[in-house]
């Protein structure tokens, strides 16, 4: 099974399981019971695996392997390496409480060398001084 269904399909167990954790505390918050406390991330910033498992470049691998375009060099090949320690990642979110979690994927790992391409029909706009 490739790494993005696997990762869904964690996700919705995750979520199953720990939907109701804040219910069933005892609610001692100014919060209320059903308050949705989450985490989020950025795929650049987040992911890491560098081309791992067939992932295309995107725009922000190719600039930050420009040299002199990153002051100090550095770039997301390993980021915090959210690709390969999830399951770490989530019981840290579990164990601080988060019962909702907002990710993104990189554009080059979901479609790593596909190409869309979107053809608009020029369009006459008129405005009005």
């Amino acid at each position: 099974m490739e790494f993005p269904l696997l990762l869904l399909l964690f996700f919705s167990l995750f979520f199953n399981a720990t939907s109701h954790m804040l219910l069933l505390k005892n609610n001692t918050s100014p919060f209320p019971c059903n308050f949705l406390f989450g985490t989020s991330s950025s795929s650049y910033q987040f992911e890491g695996a560098f081309l791992s498992d067939g992932k295309g470049l995107s725009n922000w691998d190719v600039f930050t392997h420009k040299p002199g375009t990153i002051m100090d060099g550095s770039n997301g090949d390993i980021a915090v390496d959210h690709y390969r320690r999830y399951q770490e990642d989530v019981d840290l979110m579990q164990f601080l409480g988060a019962n909702t979690y907002r990710f993104s994927l990189s554009w080059a790992r979901i479609l790593p060398s596909k190409k869309i391409s979107i053809s608009l029909e020029k369009t006459l706009i008129n405005q009005s001084s």
